[in-house]
């Protein structure tokens, strides 16, 4: 029976260190990309707005060499907060599984404006409207692209709720998992309980030594390179956050094996 009892508490501990992993990475993962204000804040503080604004303005002057107007024509056409607003908007539907559609109109009548102040002032008469139209279209669409991350992530945004939703369940359940087994071990009078969760620790640091021996994190190119940048700031976050989760756990392991020894050498002494 006291055979079965040890075979039975390293069968759990052994389960119970899978559930610690998997819950301590669900919580950072909780903590950083489940959140979209942490998405936002890092975009705000990495200078991401500022850097699309650079590239929609250049995009439409490299677009304009060929149709004889100036660049002034590209004054006032929208502001870094208006970038900013947009972007926030983009993204919280990307969250909430709906794909927002970036508001061009305004980008277009501000460039119309702009386009028939310049013929007025230089009295240059129109020959085909249509041209105009057509141009001010594929001007517009340069914002609306640089906005919308080209369209890459749209089909994220039709399955996020999904996403979401499952995440949540596997939270909920290796929660409830972790405290049923945690209670168990307990029971059965399990002496090294801190080393479930210091082998936890290990198991991560392990995880993200292969993740960084396999995967050129720094040299990661996704859709453009404004994007990238982004992508590596998020990743290199997470890791943070994953390095402390590991000191966490392997501190709470080691105090807790520290307290399982002196209590063995009381008992001993009484």
């Amino acid at each position: 029976m006291n055979r079965i009892k040890i075979l039975l508490g390293y069968l759990l501990s052994f389960i119970l260190t899978v559930f610690v992993t998997i819950l301590s990475s669900l919580i950072v993962i909780r903590l950083t990309f489940y959140n979209k204000e942490y998405v936002k804040n890092i975009l705000n503080n990495s200078s991401y707005y500022e850097n699309i604004s650079k590239n929609i303005i250049t995009n439409m002057e490299d677009y304009m060499v060929s149709s004889g107007l100036p660049d002034n024509i590209l004054d006032n056409l929208f502001t870094i907060n208006e970038v900013r607003d947009e972007i926030n908007n983009y993204i919280d539907g990307l969250y909430n599984g709906k794909i927002y559609k970036v508001n061009v109109d305004i980008i277009k009548e501000r460039l119309d404006s702009n386009i028939d102040k310049y013929l007025d002032n230089h009295s240059v008469k129109v020959t085909s409207q249509s041209n105009i139209e057509s141009f001010i279209k594929e001007m517009s669409s340069f914002y609306e692209k640089e906005i919308s991350f080209y369209h890459n992530i749209d089909k994220l945004a039709k399955i996020s709720n999904k996403l979401f939703s499952i995440f949540d369940k596997v939270f909920i359940i290796s929660i409830i998992i972790v405290i049923v087994l945690f209670v168990i071990v307990v029971l059965l009078k399990v002496n090294y309980k801190g080393s479930i969760f210091f082998a936890s620790s290990l198991i991560l640091l392990f995880i993200r030594m292969i993740i960084y021996d396999k995967i050129d994190i720094d040299n990661i190119l996704i859709v453009s390179d404004n994007f990238s940048k982004i992508i590596k700031v998020i990743i290199h976050n997470f890791d943070k956050c994953m390095l402390i989760n590991c000191f966490v756990l392997g501190i709470f392991g080691l105090l807790l094996i520290f307290i399982s020894s002196f209590i063995k050498k009381d008992a001993k002494n009484v």
